[in-house]
């Protein structure tokens, strides 16, 4: 679950519990791997992965040996394509093939076809630009497919907003999923989020402005919890709450985020791999000045 709602570090630490509790569980290594690739946002960590996976076994077909089951030997062989010796394209469209081909063999197989979905989409952001609109027709039905049997399946509706992304001139069709994630995970970040992907294109304010304090919440709540740095708080969100804010014509709620943005901010260096919190405080300033003309802001 805290995988399929990218929440990376604590999906991680999840993971390694249940290697600690069970060494031989060889899934448990293969989704470890898993979490240091964040293909939707462009960052990934292959040596992380790799080492992940070195502790199972040191060859890929070791590892594959210690699957319980031809299921678990199908997934184990879609994850070590992706991190095979390959160039990025290749790899997730190695991926995606071995996932899509595990899903159809048996279509009760709800966790085949949601991670098939992630899959697809992660091949389409090394797609062709004229091919992602199907590739991302095609994950949609994928997580579809999971969602109509489990409406709280927090992957299924996840991907099915992430397959509506692409295009949104008809994100409406998304917006049974957007209701559902946003009270599948009430605590991740992420999650609270993604629903503001469909409200968003549908003009539905209130809404994306409650997903994103939610989300911004739960976000400095993490952060605190696990000591991290104003860094690694979600400004994204931040951003989509403020231009929610701007849309709703809440100049006061806008420009008090401008200021605690530089109230939480002083004083830290933000690394050039953190853009979201490097250009924070820029981003809020002068997007309110140029929706309200208030160039103090600014």
């Amino acid at each position: 679950a805290l995988l399929h709602s990218f929440e990376y570090d604590d999906a991680a630490a999840a993971f390694r519990e249940a290697q600690r509790a069970d060494p031989a569980l060889a899934p448990a290594y293969w989704l470890e791997a898993l979490t240091y690739s964040h293909v939707m946002w462009g960052e990934e960590d292959l040596p992380a992965a790799r080492a992940a996976l070195a502790r199972l076994a040191p060859t890929p077909a070791a590892r594959l040996a210690r699957a319980a089951d031809a299921r678990e030997r199908a997934f184990g062989a879609a994850v070590e394509a992706f991190f095979e010796d390959a160039a990025p394209a290749e790899r997730a469209r190695a991926y995606a093939d071995s996932l899509v081909r595990l899903a159809a063999t048996d279509p009760a197989d709800l966790e085949a076809a949601t991670f098939a979905a992630h899959a697809v989409l992660a091949a389409a952001m090394s797609a062709p630009p004229a091919e992602r609109p199907r590739m991302a027709r095609q994950a949609e039905a994928l997580a579809r497919r999971a969602f109509a049997a489990n409406p709280r399946d927090p992957g299924a509706a996840h991907y099915l907003i992430h397959g509506v992304d692409v295009d949104v001139s008809d994100a409406g069709r998304a917006l049974d999923a957007a209701r559902a994630y946003d009270r599948i995970a009430p605590d991740a970040e992420h999650a609270l989020h993604m629903p503001s992907h469909v409200f968003l294109p549908l003009g539905m304010w209130p809404e994306v402005a409650a997903s994103n304090e939610r989300a911004w919440a739960a976000s400095r709540a993490w952060a605190a919890r696990n000591g991290r740095t104003p860094v690694e708080v979600s400004w994204h969100s931040y951003d989509w709450l403020q231009y929610a804010y701007l849309q709703q014509g809440r100049w006061r709620e806008s420009r008090a985020l401008v200021d605690s943005a530089v109230a939480i901010l002083r004083g830290v260096e933000a690394p050039a791999r953190s853009p979201d919190a490097r250009y924070a405080v820029i981003d809020v300033a002068f997007r309110h000045a140029s929706e309200t003309g208030r160039w103090d802001a600014w």
